[in-house]
């Protein structure tokens, strides 16, 4: 029961007039152990705004940079929970610096990332409670870190750079002058520079060692791309039956590039109907994805695929996808119509399948070789309970179901502590797989069954 996590979603989460009526919330089991009813308050979203204001410098004045005057700054804010995913963010007025977004209550952390780059980023806890909250931030020049961007020991003009510190927090970005030059502002503290390059898909992201950077001294750090130019390959599609499959893209993530320390590179393509596709890549060990088109083919995938010169790669053939057949019934055996089956794609492109069981409760499906299936009661049988299984469709083509069960539970869904109808109570296990499904009435009322234990 400790491990169990309720999330509530709201009929609606926008006002007609656009702005947020309320979000869906997590309830995790640890309030509670597991009992016959549960009621759920959802809370209504927090104001959150403020102004961020800084300083003007002099840029590439090396650690001494020379504050002017305090003005608006341009940049967004993001706020940000513990394990460091950005839940919301706002973009601040250019002309006032004043930002405003609506929030989930709660404890978060609210961080700033300046458009210009000689200003610091900055970060501060915010405690999110109703109905809002202010918090002004004013920007310093803080630490400078300074470099050069070079490639085959020129500079390279134009490429954007900017800095990550432990914690996830990032730089203003900034974009090397003619002379390959930069400078970011950063608070004391461990970095990671890297840069992004000028062009998208050609230059890869690379990073340099972090530097420990100390109010009393800056870091210099210098990043430099391979002389290496990239190349033209080509890539064919086909069916099994030699017709030529378009409209779909394949994407090449680099593992490893020649001439490169750690790199993070991927280059997108979209195959024409005819079939054939075009990429530029560097030199290099990639990871090849076609990601599945509609017409019930299969994906590809190929792992660790050596690239050092262009040419045409062997044709890519994508099979059918094979079929997966199965029955519902109820503890007793009986056979369960109109129950829904789900089958989701495990380890490729994420892909997921449904289909309702008939009158004798028999369903089919064309789907990927390992799924993740599930098969829900229908509305009918609210004593049943969800069960799941993982297949491999080379071991198995039949996944014969029972639906157990199950503990019922029930109780009612309010918005400040009012009825809210129509709002979807859904239940996760330890693994976030969905193990209950209910939704609540008129009256904010609602029944589901959990699987037993």
């Amino acid at each position: 029961a400790e491990d169990i996590v309720f999330t509530v979603f709201p009929a609606e989460q926008r006002e007609t007039d656009g702005s947020v009526r309320a979000y869906p919330q997590e309830f995790p089991s640890a309030r509670w152990s597991i009992a016959s009813t549960r009621d759920f308050d959802l809370d209504r979203p927090v104001r959150f705004s403020g102004v961020v204001s800084g300083e003007e410098v002099t840029p590439y004045a090396g650690n001494g940079g020379l504050p002017t005057l305090e003005v608006p700054v341009a940049g967004h804010v993001e706020v940000v929970s513990d394990e460091g995913e950005v839940l919301f963010t706002a973009v601040t007025d250019a002309a006032t610096g004043a930002f405003e977004v609506q929030v989930q209550p709660g404890a978060w952390e609210a961080r700033v990332v300046p458009d210009d780059a000689t200003l610091a980023p900055d970060w501060a806890p915010l405690v999110a409670v109703p109905s809002s909250v202010r918090l002004d931030f004013a920007l310093e020049p803080e630490q400078a870190i300074y470099g050069q961007i070079l490639s085959e020991g020129e500079p390279k003009p134009g490429a954007r750079v900017f800095a990550t510190d432990l914690q996830g927090r990032t730089s203003g970005t900034a974009t090397a002058d003619d002379d390959g030059n930069y400078q970011l502002r950063v608070p004391s503290g461990t970095w990671e520079v890297a840069t992004s390059g000028v062009e998208n898909e050609r230059d890869p992201l690379i990073r340099a060692e972090p530097v420990v950077v100390t109010s009393q001294l800056g870091a210099a750090v210098d990043l430099e791309y391979s002389d290496d130019d990239p190349s033209l390959v080509a890539i064919s599609v086909e069916a099994a039956d030699g017709s030529a499959v378009g409209g779909l893209p394949v994407r090449f993530d680099a593992r490893s590039l020649e001439g490169f320390g750690a790199v993070e590179l991927t280059v997108e393509a979209l195959v024409a109907n005819d079939g054939e596709a075009i990429v530029f890549l560097l030199p290099g060990v990639y990871d090849v994805t076609l990601a599945p088109p509609d017409g019930g083919l299969a994906g590809w995938a190929v792992e660790g695929l050596l690239i050092r010169e262009g040419g045409a790669l062997e044709t890519v053939v994508l099979e059918p996808l094979p079929g997966l057949s199965g029955v519902v019934v109820d503890s007793g055996g009986a056979a369960v119509g109109g129950a829904r089956v789900t089958c989701d794609e495990i380890g490729f492109a994420g892909r997921s399948w449904s289909a309702f069981t008939d009158g004798a409760g028999i369903w089919t499906l064309a789907v990927a070789p390992h799924v993740s299936c599930a098969a829900y009661p229908p509305g009918s049988r609210p004593d049943l309970a969800i069960v799941r299984e993982e297949l491999d469709l080379e071991v198995t083509t039949m996944w014969a179901s029972q639906l157990p069960k199950g503990t019922p539970l029930s109780g009612t869904v309010t918005l400040d502590g009012d009825p809210e109808p129509f709002a979807v109570v859904e239940v996760r296990d330890a693994s976030g797989l969905v193990i209950g499904l209910g939704l609540s009435d008129a009256e904010g009322n609602y029944a589901l069954t959990l699987p037993p234990g």
